[in-house]
This record gives structure tokens, C-alpha cells and sequence, in this order.
């Protein structure tokens, strides 16, 4: 017996500010049987997206740090709609409070780390 895929349609926004680590996120959420419902490279653009889509997204990757900026103004606008979200970063560094309990993705990462943050996600 087949069971449902719990990532497919789900609906994911992309903070990130390397166009081709954003593209490859994106390839591997479509290939996972996820809809990429946004992106945004930096703060400012990933607030206003999820004040824009709040409604349209159901989980989202963000990236630490966006173009010298921390996203947490980001993570913030998330928490505040309820979103849930992973950050991902290259620097191997600990969080602070109050993100230190989010789920991180260390770079460089493969489909099944992206598959396992969004199912910690989603679970």
C-alpha cells in the first residue's frame, strides 16, 4: 500500500541570496513534490514577501545570512504568521536566542537534508 508523501504540494518559500544555491533549493523542493510559492534574496524582500503570501505559504528555508544582512527580520515576520521555517547557513555557527531551537541546514546540502528539515517541519 502506498502512503501519501507528506511534502507533496506543500508550499515553500526560498530566502536566499546565491542565485544558484537558490535555484538549487528550488529544483530540489520541486523534485521532492514541493510548490515553490516565492523567493526572496534579501531582507527586505523576504519580509514583504511573507506579508504579501502569508496565506499561500506553509513552510520556508532561510538562509542566515542575506547579502551582509542577518534574515532575522525575516524569521521574525514568519514566526509572527506562523510559518514554519528552517534556516540554512554556511558557517557552522550556533544560533542565538530565540531561533537556537530552529532547525538549521548546514551547506553545502543534498535533497535528503532538504527532505529531512522539511519533514522536521511539517511532523
Amino acid at each position: 500500500m502506498n502512503r501519501p508523501d507528506p511534502l507533496r504540494g506543500l508550499r515553500v518559500a526560498v530566502i536566499e541570496d546565491e542565485a544558484l544555491v537558490s535555484l538549487l533549493i528550488e529544483g530540489i523542493l520541486e523534485d521532492l513534490g514541493c510548490e515553490v510559492v516565492g523567493s526572496a534574496a534579501r531582507v527586505v524582500e523576504g519580509v514583504d514577501m511573507v506579508s504579501r503570501l502569508s496565506d499561500e505559504i506553509d513552510a520556508a528555508i532561510l538562509d542566515v545570512n542575506l547579502a551582509g544582512e542577518t534574515a532575522f527580520p525575516v524569521a521574525e515576520a514568519l514566526a509572527e504568521r506562523g510559518i514554519r521555517f528552517g534556516f540554512a547557513t554556511g558557517y557552522g555557527a550556533s544560533l542565538p536566542a530565540p531561533w537556537s531551537d530552529r532547525p538549521t541546514l548546514q551547506k553545502p546540502y543534498i535533497l535528503s537534508d532538504i527532505r529531512d528539515l522539511l519533514l522536521e517541519l511539517t511532523v
